[in-house]
């Protein structure tokens, strides 16, 4: 058994230590609750905080178990910010370079609005679609369904799960502290007023764990820090020299770093947790953590005095439980899978479940699969052919057992269409399937007039989705420079009516808003990211150029007359299909119309299917 973990304690993947120690105190023990799982399993473990090489993403989709350790990882805006490094340019959060990761006590960055498109696209590609994913907190589960993941358990941090029913008082009678501050959370002000506090109360002085690599020099500049620093022992960067002081026991902890305390909790210590942002705040919420707001030192006095201010920590044992068997289930589920391929017995789940059949992919534009022979007019990809789809195939007869194209036949005139079914019947075997995806204009001009209806009473939002409607039914059509009317409306930000732009295009418009919405965009994206200026004037020729370019929608189909198209072309046994459904074997498992998270990629499109006689 193989298992991938992402580990937060990890700087790189050359096996160097985050700065940030508190990732090294998480990171530990999502390692010993695999441990605890898997005791055979080959753990191997790679930084959430660099990109993997290639050899490393191979290695990490062949295992059967990819974990995320736990972390602040989530963003709504994962453009802006992304803590978890897979790649640097838009393409990643289409595409990202692997996929069925599950979580481990992750929580969201910080308090923000809802996930944007791009972010909630990303996330369900990358994430488990099935196997629930634990995360820290009830804000982070609502965050992640809000992008319409609702395989969540709030198991809460796994730096906690040992500590159901702990007492939440300060029963000791120490006379020394252990307490942290936050570089990112600067407050001299309040860090100031805290110690007073706690010199007060400390007889024999206190020590400071700097958890993070600035925190050493934040303290140096505090004034109480200056005036007392007989009393105050300040340690260095070192996870060690913090373990060893635990392992003291003479001292209670107070502090703002939320993995120290539970460090500390976990280890015996009477312990406060100073709140500075949303992960102690929100985990205190769900499970009794103690924990107070960072002014308010009467709550603080209160529990240095030994008052009862919190009930008894309350963990989520229930929902861990649920989490392990389902991580069992689907590591049991991934081996008998791995097992049966070693034995050449393929499951028809598999991807290179037919491994002899020879499959031809044509106008693949982005979206091919190494399984197939992938051709477009241009070299989109590794191993993309170039070929005129419009002049005859360079591939003999008889060859491939099926032939896909999607959102191709509509970018010819109209009359070159025969000739180029004709080609892929030519080049198919006998009983062989011809798939063919074009937008479906029964669909578009029944949404239009079911919108129109809508729009007639006067609703904004109506009247919007009304403008979206007619610019995709025409648009393609007349366009007469490169992403005509639809592009101009995607750099709006915001977007009217976003979400419902996502449901009519889905992949197509993600994709642009990845380029769009990119502060670090590379430099062959910027053009896309220009401003559209349809008052230029466009001389005769260049739009004519255009027209011919590829681009433009030279026709449209529905179902009646894309079937009579393949009937008269020599086609058989013509079907309407939906888009997960196909006589190609395996056909959903290369992700052409049906991505990994399930969802259609192009969800206005019209499927139908041929067969060679």
């Amino acid at each position: 058994m193989n298992i991938s973990l992402f580990n937060p304690a990890l700087k790189d993947n050359q096996g160097n230590p985050s700065i940030n120690l508190g990732d090294l105190i998480i990171g530990a023990r999502v390692t010993e609750i695999l441990k605890e799982i898997f005791p055979d399993a080959i753990l191997r473990e790679f930084s959430t905080h660099a990109i993997p090489l290639e050899d490393e993403i191979d290695w990490i989709q062949q295992a059967d178990l990819i974990l995320v350790g736990g972390t602040n990882l989530l963003s709504s805006s994962v453009q802006e910010y992304n803590q978890w490094k897979l790649g640097a340019t838009p393409q990643i959060y289409l595409t990202p370079p692997l996929a069925d990761a599950v979580l481990c006590g992750v929580g969201w960055w910080q308090y923000q609005d809802k996930p944007d498109t791009v972010s909630q696209y990303f996330y369900r590609q990358l994430l488990s679609s099935s196997t629930p994913h634990s995360v820290r907190d009830s804000y982070t589960a609502s965050k992640m369904r809000e992008m319409g993941m609702d395989n969540v358990i709030n198991t809460s941090c796994p730096t906690l799960w040992n500590l159901d029913g702990y007492k939440n008082i300060k029963t000791n009678s120490h006379k020394k502290c252990l307490t942290c501050f936050t570089d990112y959370r600067p407050d001299q002000e309040a860090n100031n007023t805290l110690l007073e506090i706690l010199l007060a109360h400390y007889p024999d002085g206190i020590t400071i764990f700097p958890q993070g690599d600035h925190d050493i020099r934040d303290m140096s500049n505090l004034k109480t820090f200056i005036d007392h620093q007989d009393r105050i022992e300040l340690l260095p960067h070192d996870i060690s020299l913090f373990f060893q002081r635990v392992a003291q026991n003479d001292a209670d902890y107070i502090g703002t770093r939320l993995h120290a305390g539970a460090y500390c909790m976990t280890h015996g210590l009477d312990s406060l947790i100073i709140g500075v942002d949303n992960r102690s705040v929100e985990i205190s919420k769900d499970i009794n953590l103690p924990v107070v707001d960072r002014n308010d030192f009467q709550s603080i006095k209160e529990w240095l005095e030994g008052k009862r201010i919190f009930d008894p920590v309350k963990i989520p044992l229930q929902g861990i439980e649920e989490w392990k068997e389902a991580l069992r289930g689907k590591v049991k589920g991934s081996e008998s899978k791995n097992r049966s391929l070693r034995q050449g017995d393929i499951g028809s789940s598999q991807p290179n479940a037919s491994p002899r059949m020879n499959l031809l992919n044509l106008g693949c534009g982005g979206r091919y699969h190494p399984a197939w022979t992938n051709a477009d007019y241009i070299q989109t990809g590794p191993g993309v052919l170039a070929q005129d789809l419009m002049q005859p195939f360079e591939f003999s007869d008889n060859t491939f057992d099926a032939v896909y194209h999607s959102h191709v036949l509509e970018h010819m005139p109209k009359r070159y269409a025969p000739d180029f079914l004709r080609e892929c019947r030519r080049v198919l075997k006998p009983g062989g399937i011809l798939r063919v995806v074009v937008p479906d204009l029964e669909l578009a001009a029944h949404d239009y007039l079911q919108q129109l209806n809508k729009a007639k009473n006067g609703d904004r939002k109506e009247i919007d989705k009304l403008e979206y409607l007619t610019i995709n039914l025409l648009d393609q059509m007349t366009r007469h420079c490169p992403g005509g009317e639809l592009l101009n409306y995607w750099k709006q930000n915001p977007m009217p009516v976003e979400e419902f732009a996502v449901e009519i295009h889905a992949l197509e418009v993600v994709r642009s808003l990845a380029v769009l919405r990119d502060p670090d965009s590379p430099e062959e994206y910027r053009a896309m990211q220009t401003s559209f200026n349809p008052s230029i004037e466009h001389s005769a020729e260049k739009i004519g150029q255009f027209r011919i370019s590829g681009e433009a929608h030279l026709w449209m189909y529905d179902q009646v007359s894309l079937k009579e198209l393949l009937l008269d072309s020599g086609f058989s046994s013509v079907k309407l299909c939906q888009a997960d459904e196909s006589g190609i074997p395996d056909f959903n498992t290369y992700h052409l119309d049906i991505i990994s998270d399930g969802s259609t990629a192009k969800p206005e499109s019209l499927f139908m299917e041929g067969t060679k006689p």
